[in-house]
């Protein structure tokens, strides 16, 4: 070396090269060797001496985290120069300012030499295979440690290059090499993206492995987003399009209909669009198209409260081939239950409904029974399962939300809020007092449970949670007080109560408890003041209190 390297003995112990690093969730280190035997500490000091250390990534571009050092043992407050230079053209530190990347925030440089963080003042991506240069250096007369290893081992895909030092504050470098660098850890931000659950939710911003080792779900890449779609493995509930062709019936009015029923899987699902093979259209048909109900016996439900939705139907002329009918309202096909697709003309027109030679079918829920009805679908002849119409049924992705407050119902605390409501990522509204059962309103429901709650006044209810709420004014019962109370929260049916409906007169809502600012301890003058030990609140105020008076 052309500069003497300080190999000045140091009260580091071993333990604490080793100590663990101090790296954030979603971090994974580059390199390192923190956890090498400690061979000595250099003392930086502004001229005196500067240090740097060289390091390269993998094959791959890598967003920098932070770097860790085992730093320490500082005096007269040293003020910390750390950065993060390129190297030049041969290999060294690039001094120029075009060669400065970042600097970084520094650690406290007291107590004794210990691992501790740099973290980058502003985003840098180490491109794959290039060198940098981790520098550190004092802007005072303030010094400190940076201890170096006995060894030149190092772990992580990254590589742990030569060190180098300067007498002149940085201006120049002296390259030393490998064999004993500095401790440094380079840790690197671990991509993110959107992670899928075998339940079908999608999780967004996680990295690969605590995607998969902390959730047990399957990544979708990095800066893959949750989308309505992300995790939909399998997008078609059931299908036979692609089995063989068998023949054509006509759907006539009042000559013949057709239906064919389905049912989802284990999970409720919500339906997206049916296809079907139709076409050869004659006379301007106009296309009846419905999802109903099953009926007790599996066959159509033919009242009106069978019909769960019509279909915007597609144009009929030309050869049949597969085609779209959209739902005219939102559905949500519950598990495991029959649903008959009905097809029809409400005038003289029309068209061929193919189906098929087998019956076999794809996805995970079941092609069932067809059906035919010769009187315009008042009646219906069920048939078997021998050639089923060419049909497909499409839903959405993972589990439906049958409240419609977009949160999936697996993932919804409070699955039956509302229209309207407000909600958190968990489905559920505001705290609303009188709301015992969490849906958003304050109505019959839940003037009944308040009703249970009633004990009259001076008389105690029975400390349930549900009575705690009840008594609004905290007072041990339930009674006229507190249904003023209720009074003012009512909102009625499917109607969005107020939040911030009021406590009885004089009383203040503090964390869904209506207290007396004046005289509660707990919240004394303010919601969350709390009186010190040995004093009272009286008129808003914390007051002493005495103690042993005579």
């Amino acid at each position: 070396m052309t500069m003497y390297r300080c190999r000045l003995l140091s009260t580091v112990l071993l333990a604490i090269a080793a100590a663990g690093s101090s790296s954030a969730l979603a971090e994974a280190v580059l390199v390192s060797n923190l956890s090498e035997p400690f061979r000595a500490a250099t003392p930086i000091a502004n001229p005196q001496y500067w240090g740097a250390q060289a390091f390269q990534p993998d094959a791959n571009d890598r967003p920098l985290s932070s770097i860790e050092a085992i730093v320490g043992n500082g005096a007269n407050a040293p003020q910390v120069v750390a950065e993060l230079r390129k190297s030049d053209i041969n290999g060294g530190i690039d001094v120029t300012p075009g060669g400065l990347l970042t600097t970084f925030t520094a650690p406290d440089m007291s107590g004794a030499s210990s691992v501790r963080l740099f973290t980058p003042d502003s985003a840098v991506t180490l491109l794959a295979s290039q060198t940098y240069w981790f520098v550190l250096g004092s802007s005072n007369d303030g010094t400190y440690d940076w201890s170096y290893a006995d060894t030149n081992f190092y772990t992580g895909p990254g590589i742990l290059g030569n060190f180098a030092d300067s007498s002149d504050a940085g201006a120049t470098w002296n390259l030393g090499d490998n064999s004993f660098p500095y401790f440094i850890q380079v840790n690197y931000a671990l991509p993110t993206g959107a992670c899928c659950l075998g339940s079908g939710a999608c999780i967004p911003n996680i990295d690969l492995l605590n995607c998969e080792v902390e959730f047990g779900g399957t990544y979708l890449g990095d800066n893959s987003e949750c989308t309505a779609t992300s995790c939909c493995n399998e997008p078609v509930l059931v299908s036979n399009l692609s089995e063989p062709f068998r023949a054509d019936t006509p759907i006539a009015n009042p000559q013949y209909w057709g239906a064919q029923a389905f049912q989802p899987d284990a999970n409720d699902r919500r339906l997206v669009s049916i296809e079907a093979i139709v076409g050869n259209g004659a006379d301007s048909p106009q296309v009846v198209a419905e999802l109903r109900k099953a009926d007790i016996n599996g066959g159509i439900d033919v009242t009106p409260g069978g019909l769960l939705t019509t279909f915007t139907a597609p144009d009929m002329s030309g050869a049949t081939s597969a085609r779209l009918f959209t739902p005219d309202g939102a559905v949500t096909l519950l598990a495991s239950q029959t649903y008959w697709f009905v097809l029809g003309s409400s005038n003289a027109g029309t068209y061929d409904w193919s189906y098929a030679d087998t019956n076999l079918f794809t996805g995970p829920g079941i092609l069932g029974n067809f059906a035919d009805s010769s009187d315009a679908g008042a009646t219906w002849n069920l048939g078997d399962n021998s050639f089923p119409y060419f049909i497909q049924v499409t839903v959405d992705c993972g589990v439906a939300d049958a409240d419609g407050d977009g949160v999936e119902d697996g993932s919804d605390l409070c699955p039956n809020t509302v229209p309207g409501a407000t909600v958190d990522a968990t489905g559920c509204p505001p705290f609303i007092r009188f709301d015992f059962d969490r849906d958003g309103d304050v109505d019959l429901a839940d003037f009944e449970v308040f009703e249970g709650c009633g004990s009259g006044p001076s008389i105690s209810h029975d400390g349930s949670s549900d009575c705690l709420r009840a008594d609004a004014d905290s007072d041990g019962d339930a009674d006229s007080d507190d249904f003023g109370s209720f009074q003012r929260c009512y909102s009625g049916t499917d109607n969005p109560a107020d939040p911030n409906c009021p406590c009885p007169s004089g009383l203040t809502d503090c964390g869904g408890a209506c207290v007396d600012l004046m005289w509660d301890s707990g919240n004394c003058g303010a919601c969350g003041s709390v009186c010190p030990d040995q004093t009272a609140c009286a008129w808003g105020t914390c007051e002493g209190v005495c103690i042993d008076c005579e």
